[in-house]
Formats: C-alpha cells, structure tokens, sequence
C-alpha cells in the first residue's frame, strides 16, 4: 500500500538496491510501472539483447556448432559488472529524484 505521508530518502536510497525491496520502494511512491518499465524492459532488456547479439552473437544461436557444454568466457562477466553498476546508478537516481517529488506534494500542501 503506498504511503500517506513523506518518505525518508536515506532509507528508499538504502533498500532500492536490494533485490526484493527496490519493488516495494517504487510501490509505497506510486511508480512502481514507470520503474519496471525503464530498469526491466528498458536497460535490462535491451542492453542485454544487444549485448548478447554483438559481444557474444555465437553463444546464443543455435547453429549446428552449439556446444551444449560452452562455458562463459570471464569476459563476459567482465562486460556485465559496469552493466550492473550503471542500473544500480539509474535505481538510484530514480529513487530519490522521484522520493523528492513525493515528499513535496505533502510539503506544499500544509
């Protein structure tokens, strides 16, 4: 259930980098679409996608040279660590930009 008052940002900065908490974040400020849509389908889908077709466009086909017992190459998780790091940063920015506007409405209106 979303809030009725202001939110302390300290604690929505805090708790929107841990996995199952960053959900219920975006829910108690009401953006929880908008945060599913930008960080999931946006940055996740898409620059996996292109990751995956032009870091490592062999390892998904399914040609007649898959190898089913292919490992990743450290590079890969090398290559998805500043992935990661860069939604942690827009989680981030999100969070407190719109934790902001939360807590205006409630100082404006007294």
């Amino acid at each position: 259930m979303p809030t009725d008052g202001p939110v302390s940002i300290t604690r929505q900065t805090i708790y929107s980098v841990i996995p199952v908490l960053d959900l219920i974040v975006f829910y108690k400020i009401k953006h929880l679409r908008k945060y599913l849509l930008i960080v999931y389908v946006g940055m996740v889908g898409v620059i996996s996608t292109i990751y995956s077709m032009v870091i490592t466009p062999n390892s998904w086909s399914f040609s007649a040279n898959y190898d089913p017992d292919f490992i990743w190459d450290p590079m890969d998780w090398i290559l998805q660590i500043p992935m990661m790091a860069v939604t942690i940063v827009i989680q981030i920015y999100l969070v407190r930009r719109w934790s902001k506007k939360w807590n205006e409405q409630f100082s404006n209106s007294k």
